[in-house]
């Protein structure tokens, strides 16, 4: 099975997904939209090169839409250049920010994504095949969650330590970083009956078939 995971800045899939992205059967691929060069703690060579070596510690391949900061937009240049990278990668899954994020930059990629995710099934100008993803997932916003209710939780119990290394790959942000991922993991996690959690939403209905929710409960095809 195959997870796209695609943040705004360097970290946001990390830490919305992290855990997702730390299990080790799966394909992963993330795309960071832009550097976070607009970071006041780090500037943009820096904070591509915590990405990437992030992207080692979940065996992930990781890309870069160099997007100047807080540009982010859904144009139709945007749309159809990352319509072409879904159907180069052809993911199982998407995953990306909830529309409700409170930061700016987190509800533009949302748009991005969200309408990439629909026009990667359909007949637009892109070089490629048609692909469709079967879901669209939106991980929990890092500091503006009011109202986040989850359609499920993924127990990351086992895998939260390599989460939280790839969390600390990013140097220059962590200060701030994994306190509010211990909490969100811990909260998710106990009011699920298990050690640490992540939640998220779905764009489309969740099918629930006899290998699991998403078949992420045992072994995947890759």
């Amino acid at each position: 099975m195959k997870i796209f995971a695609i943040g705004a800045h360097p970290d946001d899939v990390e830490i919305g997904c992290g855990g997702l992205l730390s299990i080790d059967w799966l394909s992963k691929h993330i795309l960071h939209l832009s550097n976070g060069e607009t970071s006041k703690y780090a500037d943009g060579e820096t904070r591509k090169e915590e990405a990437e070596a992030a992207a080692r510690v979940l065996n992930a391949q990781v890309q870069f839409f160099d997007i100047p900061g807080r540009q982010i937009d859904d144009d139709d240049s945007a749309c159809l250049r990352l319509v072409a990278l879904i159907r180069e990668i052809r993911p199982d899954y998407l995953v990306s920010h909830w529309e409700l994020d409170g930061h700016p930059d987190h509800q533009a990629a949302h748009q991005l994504v969200r309408k990439a995710f629909f026009l990667s099934g359909a007949s637009v100008d892109v070089d490629a095949p048609p692909w469709r993803c079967r879901n669209l997932l939106y991980f929990h916003p890092f500091n503006s969650g009011y109202g986040f209710i989850p359609d499920f939780v993924l127990d990351i119990t086992a895998v939260y330590p390599s989460k939280l290394k790839a969390i600390r790959c990013h140097r220059s942000q962590t200060s701030f970083i994994v306190p509010q991922v211990e909490a969100v993991s811990r909260y998710f996690g106990q009011n699920s009956g298990v050690a640490r959690a992540e939640p998220f939403k779905a764009e489309m209905p969740l099918v629930i078939g006899s290998r699991g929710l998403l078949d992420l409960e045992g072994g995947g095809d890759g």
